[in-house]
């Protein structure tokens, strides 16, 4: 990352976020936390790169009112309901009215149908403990119950 150059900033998806840091993860520099984050993104980002980008398209073209910040949350979002949109958009100090509103949850359920699902995590198996480590001792819990009343005295 040293001697790189930020060239301009705009607002980003999670799914745009996970194609730049794939194409980087080769780089001899790519640090822990870019792949925490490239992890992160496998995992929550919900869209293909290219629904992402029809869906950010119509919803600029269909609701003029949206910031790029607010299209780009609810493209990470895909909400279902109408106040996760007005809680979104009140952050960036929009306000929309209600039939843009439900214009917003129609085209996010249109994408909604075409959700990517995140690839399964890896399970560590647990081995099983034995049954004598398992079960206490009698003692041990009379010795505990002693300790406790000593503690309270």
């Amino acid at each position: 990352m040293l001697g790189r150059k930020v060239e301009g900033a705009r607002p980003v998806s999670l799914v745009e976020v996970r194609r730049i840091l794939e194409q980087r993860s080769g780089e001899p520099d790519f640090g822990y936390e870019q792949q925490t984050s490239l992890d992160y993104t496998r995992k929550f980002a919900k869209l293909t790169p290219e629904d992402a980008a029809k869906l950010e398209k119509e919803l600029a073209g269909e609701v003029s009112a949206l910031k790029a910040e607010a299209i780009v949350k609810l493209v990470d979002i895909l909400p279902t309901h109408s106040s996760t949109i007005i809680a979104i958009c009140a952050k960036e100090r929009i306000t929309l009215s209600a039939p843009q509103t439900q214009k917003c949850l129609e085209i996010i359920a249109k994408f909604r149908e075409r959700m990517v699902e995140p690839p399964p995590v890896p399970q560590t198996p647990v081995p099983d403990a034995p049954a004598a480590e398992a079960a206490p001792v009698e003692g041990a819990k009379k010795e505990e119950g002693a300790k406790k009343e000593s503690k309270s005295k």
